[in-house]
């Protein structure tokens, strides 16, 4: 666009220079005819002046002849009449050819007016679309550059996603991996832990058999090597540390009869209460103590269920709903679906309904969970309800324990109580350390006390995980 204004452009001024050109010879013919005119009026003159001259040498001659003088005159003024018409013809014809001129230089002079006015016009035009293609060229690549900006966003915008998307699949891929280490991990202190327990079951079941043996041979052999029954120390304890704290009243004989009720609960059942009679009225008490009408206990190891069908005994009098949930693999002692140690009898589903309906607790009245504690689906399914006490009685590793209070203790309502099975127990180490490492320095439970292998904790604001 802007050659072809050039090139217009060198047009008009070559018409401009040829314009200009005519003009000046114009000019220069005006000033021969102004110089010719000029002369022919002195010849007039000088006409006039000879007219003169002549007249008078007539008049003189006319003096002198009369009839030649006239004769002269009519002839002189005949001669001069036709110069003076030819002078006067000469004249016109320079007048008329002067105003052609004139009206010609003053065509021109329109000419070259109209033609500077069409020039500006044109320059004014060209200047105009200049302008006009300069704007809609810096629009058009104005737009170019946002649709490519927009492109180009768009792209990184599908690119971040992509990275997103594949940082995703690797972290969850990553979790996986980390998942089944942990799970294996779990597995492998269980059965660490398992083996462990045995060891030290077969430990203490050789020192009770050592002590049997001294007994009097008339004696009947126990099978139990927890204690079964409730001293003055026991109840002088039970009085001294915990009936304050959880706002009950008891005296020595309701205690004993609580023991004495746990006892034959317990020989009415299949297999066994794995703890001693003092800690077993110690988790009834603890049960006892939950204020509201409703009850409701999650205990995490059940073994044969007959801990929650003896807090279902001493406590369904006593609120208007209680309601007990068992949370259990039921594969058997510590795995393998081996046998009771003890007793022999199987640690299964079955056995554990079968206790359950013995023990008089209705099937509305309890949840049976099964599986490992740590199993999400197993915490999904626990999850489904609040509860008044938690008793962790599970995988006795630290790493065990911390597992089962982070996804479990979220569960217990303010108010409520958490117990740490085997706490300070000389064969299980790592449950003591939790305890005094990472229980006791929170702030959203407090210690109430620490009896008989059992540390209890209440929750005096929501536990978070």
């Amino acid at each position: 666009m802007t050659g072809k204004a050039d090139t217009v452009i060198a047009g008009l001024a070559d018409r401009l220079k040829l314009t200009e050109s005519q003009l000046e010879n114009t000019n220069k013919q005006l000033q021969v005819e102004v110089q010719a005119r000029a002369a022919l009026s002195t010849k007039t003159d000088e006409a006039a002046t000879l007219s003169e001259t002549a007249i008078e040498r007539i008049e003189q001659e006319s003096k002198r002849n009369s009839t030649s003088y006239m004769q002269a005159h009519e002839q002189l003024e005949a001669r001069l009449a036709d110069r003076l018409k030819v002078t006067e013809k000469q004249l016109e014809e320079t007048k008329g050819q002067l105003e052609q001129e004139y009206q010609a230089r003053s065509a021109l002079t329109s000419k070259i007016a109209e033609t500077a006015d069409l020039s500006k016009t044109v320059m004014t035009r060209i200047e105009k679309t200049t302008i006009d293609n300069a704007e809609s060229s810096k629009k058009a690549q104005e737009q170019l550059e946002a649709r490519i900006a927009e492109r180009l966003k768009e792209t990184e915008a599908q690119l971040m996603k992509a990275e997103q998307d594949l940082a995703k699949t690797v972290r969850q891929l990553e979790e996986a991996r980390q998942k089944s280490i942990d799970e294996k991990q779990a597995i492998d202190v269980e059965m660490a832990n398992a083996k462990q327990h045995i060891v030290n079951l077969e430990t203490s079941i050789a020192a009770t058999s050592k002590s049997v043996q001294s007994w009097d041979a008339n004696k009947p052999v126990e099978y139990q090597h927890f204690n079964r029954l409730l001293s003055t120390d026991h109840i002088k304890t039970v009085k001294d540390s915990w009936l304050k704290p959880l706002n009950l009243k008891e005296t020595d004989r309701s205690l004993a009869y609580m023991s004495d009720r746990i006892c034959n609960i317990e020989k009415s059942l299949k297999g066994r209460l794995a703890t001693s009679i003092e800690n077993a009225v110690l988790r009834t008490l603890v049960a006892k103590s939950v204020p509201g009408k409703d009850l409701k206990v999650l205990e995490i190891g059940v073994l044969f269920g007959i801990n929650l069908a003896i807090i279902y005994d001493r406590t369904a009098d006593l609120f208007d709903n209680v309601h007990v949930t068992a949370l259990d693999p039921f594969e058997g002692y510590y795995g393998d679906n081996a046998l009771d140690i003890l007793t022999q009898e199987r640690i299964t589903r079955k056995v554990f309904i079968e206790n359950m309906k013995t023990g008089h607790v209705p099937e509305e009245n309890y949840t049976l969970i099964e599986g490992y504690s740590t199993d999400d689906d197993v915490i999904k399914a626990a999850a489904k309800q609040v509860y008044d006490v938690l008793i962790i009685d599970g995988d006795h590793s630290y790493a065990g324990v911390k597992s089962d209070f982070v996804n479990y203790a979220p569960m217990v309502k303010r108010g409520g109580y958490i117990l740490i099975d085997d706490d300070s127990a000389p064969e299980w180490p790592e449950i003591t350390q939790y305890v005094d490492d990472e229980l006791i320095p929170r702030q959203d439970i407090t210690l109430v006390g620490r009896s008989w292998r059992t540390a209890v904790f209440k929750v005096i604001k929501k536990v978070k995980a």
